[in-house]
């Protein structure tokens, strides 16, 4: 699991990309919380 300092930072890039990488279930939960705030 890698620990993240700005989840909002890490949130928009993932949007930005595009790209969720080799573990989805955690980029989605991250893009969760995003949308939740």
């Amino acid at each position: 699991m890698t620990l993240l300092l700005n989840e909002v930072k890490e949130a928009k890039r993932l949007l930005e990309t595009r790209d969720i990488g080799s573990k989805p279930t955690a980029a989605l939960f991250l893009l969760a919380k995003y949308y939740r705030q």
